[in-house]
């Protein structure tokens, strides 16, 4: 009896099939395609988280102006030693009236801010209007109404001045702030102690010098801010020198 080859089945075969180019192409098409879609969902995402951390730095310093009030007859910071015009060297800047009530170098940086990693520009501008011998009574009763802090801009004055000359035209200024570092917004802290994210537009009412619907001019503090020696005469009375 003879004996004769047994065919290997073809089904059993190891062999692998390989991708063919138009199947490549189309794997890599699809990847891509996924890529547009979910990329700017992630860095929308990542902005939020940013914008979220903003707010909480803000509310931080909103909880310390308030703890500064109660301890300071109510008078707001100065934005810093001297006059507004020529600061005096060394100086003593907003933040560092904040620090007891436990205001830290992180709480002045927004993660969104361009130059948040300077160890010397802060994300965060005080508004001139609460510059020197404002109290608070004085708002009367407008706190929620009046923006304490905005986001900094990236003017060269900006990233070496502390404050924003409200009292003038908006055009003299408005290059001081960032308009839009969370576009379409930038956060705001109100003397009240609240944050709010708004356009532009929204924080300048009718756009004229004086107008109270102006949310970074404060009517009622025109006469103490020109006189300038209320809250020099209050702290002599409270702080007098020693003899």
């Amino acid at each position: 009896m003879s004996s004769a080859l047994i065919p290997f089945p073809s089904s059993l075969n190891c062999s692998k099939r390989s991708f063919t180019l138009i199947e490549m192409l189309v794997t890599i098409a699809v990847i891509g395609i996924l890529a547009g879609l979910l990329l700017p969902a992630l860095s929308a995402a990542r902005e939020r988280g940013r914008e979220a951390d903003c707010i909480s730095n803000l509310r931080q310093c909103g909880l310390a102006i308030t703890m500064y009030n109660n301890h300071n007859g109510d008078y707001f910071p100065v934005v810093h030693g001297g006059t507004y015009a020529a600061p005096e060297p060394p100086t003593k800047e907003w933040w560092e009236y904040l620090e007891p009530y436990k205001v830290q170098r992180s709480h002045l940086l927004c993660r969104s801010d361009r130059h948040g990693n300077n160890t010397t520009v802060e994300s965060y501008v005080w508004n001139g209007m609460f510059s020197f011998g404002v109290n608070r009574a004085t708002l009367r009763g407008k706190d929620e109404e009046k923006i304490l802090i905005s986001e900094r801009g990236d003017t060269p004055e900006a990233l070496t001045h502390q404050g924003y000359p409200s009292w003038h035209p908006v055009e003299v200024w408005k290059e001081n702030l960032d308009e839009n570092r969370h576009d379409p917004v930038s956060n705001y802290l109100f003397a009240d102690g609240h944050v709010a994210g708004l356009e532009w537009e929204d924080t300048l009412g009718e756009r004229e010098v004086g107008v109270d619907s102006d949310k970074h001019f404060v009517r009622s503090f025109w006469d103490v801010y020109m006189r300038g020696t209320e809250y020099e005469d209050w702290l002599a009375a409270t702080y007098p020198p020693a003899p």
